[in-house]
């Protein structure tokens, strides 16, 4: 029997063990007085405030502040994390895949560009050197002109092809990950959920839950917050959870669902209408290019030459785009 092949997207890992070696405070400077003093994080500094009922004016300056630990610390981490999955699963295939370039995604003519947000995020200070250390250590593959989401989602399902094909992942982009076992970091063989086309649909602590095609439609229609777009943002819609969960959860087949995610574009756009890209380009659009241009910013890469067609992804399943 050939050994199944385990692709490890490793980010969260390498993220998770940059930001646990290191402190982080804010510094609150009262102007006026030039008092100085330091809290956990924002929110303590405005219970503090709340309880004197006092206003954070402008006489308050915040300033964020970093301690790390050693260095030492950060990667023994990653390395006792990564050599658990190599142990966990010394019968296989390993391979382990980390950070991205060139994200094609970071050109698409959305309103707000992809991820833009996280430019301003406070990122570990280990962050970069764990990465260097990830990669030199565990051979680790970096993804070129897509996300490490893409990267890992195409080699398993290459390999899926010929063999069982396992994915190791924190990220909620792997439960789109059809023909694949998929499962966190800590996951052992039993613990592993085969992804297919279609998957029962829970709404769980008003959060949506499901896998293949459903998730691909939740994520078409509620967006992601963490990668910075919202499918309804143009057309002025509320839609979460709860909408997807009430919209899909009696569909039957992925046909049905897919039927139903073409009607809600039908129903947020209308009309042809114009928009103004996060560039400042004017784009004239109407559902179905609002749809393949979200379906570009949710859909992961399944091959290297996947252009990520939306119509050719409903045709699939024997639904037409009009």
């Amino acid at each position: 029997m050939n050994k199944a092949l385990v692709v490890v997207d490793s980010d969260t890992l390498i993220y998770s063990a940059a930001a646990v070696t290191e402190k982080r405070f804010i510094d609150v400077l009262h102007k006026p007085t030039g008092i100085v003093k330091s809290f956990t994080n924002r929110t303590e500094f405005k219970q503090l405030m709340k309880s004197k009922d006092k206003e954070i004016t402008e006489d308050y300056n915040i300033t964020d502040r970093q301690e790390p630990e050693d260095i030492a610390n950060c990667l023994a981490l990653i390395k006792h994390s990564a050599n658990a999955i190599l142990e966990r699963y010394q019968f296989e295939d390993v391979i382990f895949v980390a950070g991205d370039e060139d994200n094609f995604r970071l050109d698409l003519q959305l309103p707000t560009r992809y991820k833009d947000f996280r430019k301003d995020t406070l990122r570990p200070l280990h962050l970069k050197e764990a990465h260097s250390y990830f990669r030199h250590k565990f051979k680790a593959r970096k993804a070129k002109f897509h996300e490490c989401d893409d990267e890992v989602l195409l080699l398993a399902t290459e390999a899926s092809k010929s063999r069982q094909a396992i994915l190791l992942s924190e990220d909620k982009d792997s439960r789109q990950a059809i023909g694949v076992h998929i499962g966190g970091y800590s996951a052992g063989y039993d613990d592993l959920v085969f992804v297919q086309d279609m998957h029962e649909m829970k709404l769980v602590d008003s959060k949506f839950k499901s896998y293949g095609v459903p998730w691909i439609a939740y994520q078409c229609t509620v967006g992601d917050s963490s990668d910075g777009y919202k499918p309804t943002k143009l057309a002025g819609a509320k839609y979460g959870d709860s909408g997807a969960y009430k919209d899909f959860k009696d569909c039957k087949n992925p046909a049905e669902v897919l039927e139903k995610l073409k009607q809600k574009y039908k129903q947020w756009y209308r009309e042809k209408f114009y928009y103004t890209a996060w560039d400042g380009s004017e784009h004239e659009a109407d559902w179905k290019s609002m749809l393949q241009l979200y379906y570009s910013c949710a859909r992961m890469k399944r091959s290297q030459d996947d252009d990520l067609n939306v119509e050719k992804f409903f045709n699939e399943y024997g639904v037409q785009l009009c």
